[in-house]
């Protein structure tokens, strides 16, 4: 790679972290062109000859994110029996998502356009999937009944959503919810609903 590659390549990447942290901050709508820019210590103009349109900028730092998340998913279940890997899969994703609940809410619920809506549809889908594939193992090991797999990994994924981001989220779990807490409760619903034994 050239010098002049790994300049471009360098400016890209500054601008992406910068991206990042101004969502995790203040979510998607705080990522404006010009603040994006300034935290990366470049001008707006310069924005542009790596990103075409401040859409396509967050719909890369989202799916970055959102595959970011998937892999620590994926690490936390990696290796265990299907019961102790359901568990850990949905105790990861509980604490994460309340360590952080106003990225959360940026990376899977704020308003952010049709492209970060297209990534966010993409990666729910792999999330989804890597979940069907825990499920459909832990049937046939018999740490639960055989069951749609598929159905059961999107109304999981669902159910985390609904109990872990958004307004009705917020309220129910207030100001200074305890992550370890929540957690628990969410694994025992998940395995009592996938009939685990």
């Amino acid at each position: 790679m050239s010098t002049r590659e790994e300049r471009r390549t360098a400016a890209r990447e500054g601008i992406l972290a910068a991206a990042h942290r101004q969502v995790a901050e203040g979510g998607c709508a705080s990522a404006s062109v010009a603040a994006v820019a300034a935290r990366a210590g470049v001008a707006a103009g310069s924005l542009y000859r790596h990103f075409p349109s401040r859409a396509e900028l967050l719909a890369e730092v989202v799916g970055d994110a959102l595959r970011g998340e998937r892999a620590l998913l994926e690490r936390a279940a990696e290796g265990l029996p299907p019961r102790a890997a359901l568990g850990a899969w949905v105790r990861t994703a509980t604490e994460r998502a309340l360590q952080a609940p106003e990225l959360a809410h940026a990376l899977v619920a704020e308003p952010a356009g049709r492209e970060v809506d297209a990534v966010r549809l993409r990666e729910q889908h792999g999330r989804e999937a890597m979940l069907a594939a825990l499920l459909a193992a832990g049937a046939r090991a018999g740490s639960w009944p055989p069951g749609d797999a598929g159905a059961q990994a999107a109304a999981i994924s669902g159910a985390l959503l609904g109990a872990l981001c958004g307004p009705a989220a917020a309220e129910r779990l207030g100001a200074a919810p305890d992550p370890h807490a929540e957690a628990e409760t969410l694994v025992a619903f998940v395995l009592g609903a996938v009939g685990a034994r």
